[in-house]
């Protein structure tokens, strides 16, 4: 369904937007837009395919970015300042992992209060204005690495593809993959068949960090050219969109990485498309709003339909 969905959406633009839209450069960029988004949402994809929910990855991708935009601006080493960059993003999974396990707390209570405190690190490092580095950004090897491109595939979206191959072996092929979905089924069957799922949560927030910080550097060095302490706008509805329309794909109505990957393509699709058509910015977030419906939709009714009418069994 997601397939049809992102040929018809393409066949739509080349018709209306004509050659402009079709072009081998304007493919490029749009995969170049994809590519560091769907990155930002692999790991939530897990999480929210878990059951659970993590909305502080635009924040995280915001701490990293002013972290590290911070201590390369200071006369550190881009490689020490992106490292310095990814570690607070980490330290925020670690946060609203323990949280949601050691704590108990709601996920999504958490991670608000995680995103709410990161956001405010992430401000702190300038008083909230940006921190530019655009005289300096090009010397980095992230920079470098994402001017490369195959043909019209720039190197960036290829990245993304290997890790959601990676991302997918384990989804689909290893144990650790299996549980994730078998706690979102049911955490109760799961827990008492004795696996630990607590440390399955904390993999999954330490990886949706992880995957959050790395795009956050990414838009950082070669989209802003500076660090930028709030993300959150228009990320946050760009990323559950994607992950809940990714449900259309591969595993119907369960989120999933390549899935997301689609997603992230179509909705930067979409975005070219109506921007070349002189589209209103409302006319772009009513199109994102019903794809996400459509998501939603399609996880609701297949969700209902296993269960039956009968109810989800629970383990007392």
């Amino acid at each position: 369904m997601l397939f049809f969905i992102l040929i018809l959406i393409f066949a739509f633009f080349c018709i209306v937007a004509g050659s402009s839209f079709y072009s081998s450069r304007n493919i490029t960029n749009i995969l170049k837009s994809a590519g560091p988004l769907a990155i930002m949402l692999f790991g939530v994809t897990w999480v929210v395919a878990s059951g659970k929910t993590d909305v502080a990855f635009p924040e995280v991708g915001s701490l990293t970015s002013m972290t590290f935009a911070y201590f390369y601006l200071a006369g550190t080493t881009s490689a020490l300042a992106s490292l310095y960059g990814i570690v607070a993003g980490l330290l925020m999974g670690a946060m609203s992992a323990f949280l949601i396990i050691k704590l108990k707390f709601n996920p999504l209570i958490s991670t608000i209060a995680v995103s709410t405190a990161g956001g405010a690190l992430a401000t702190s490092y300038s008083g909230g204005s940006v921190i530019k580095i655009s005289a300096i950004a090009s010397k980095t090897f992230i920079y470098e690495l994402c001017q490369w491109k195959i043909g019209v595939f720039p190197m960036i979206f290829l990245i993304a593809v290997g890790i959601a191959i990676v991302m997918w072996f384990i989804q689909e092929k290893t144990k650790f993959g299996q549980y994730i979905y078998a706690i979102g089924d049911n955490p109760q069957a799961v827990r008492e068949a004795g696996i630990a799922t607590w440390k399955i949560d904390l993999i999954l927030y330490i990886v949706s960090a992880l995957c959050a910080a790395f795009a956050g550097l990414v838009y950082t060095i070669t989209v802003f050219s500076s660090g930028q302490p709030i993300m959150g706008t228009s990320f946050f509805l760009n990323g559950f969109t994607i992950v809940f329309l990714g449900a259309l794909a591969i595993k119907l109505g369960k989120c999933n990485v390549l899935g997301t990957l689609i997603s992230a393509v179509i909705l930067s699709c979409m975005t070219n498309g109506l921007t070349q058509l002189g589209a209103h910015y409302s006319v772009t977030q009513l199109s994102k709003g019903l794809l996400l419906l459509a998501g939603v939709g399609v996880i609701t009714f297949t969700r209902r339909k296993s269960i039956g009418k009968a109810g989800m069994l629970k383990y007392e």
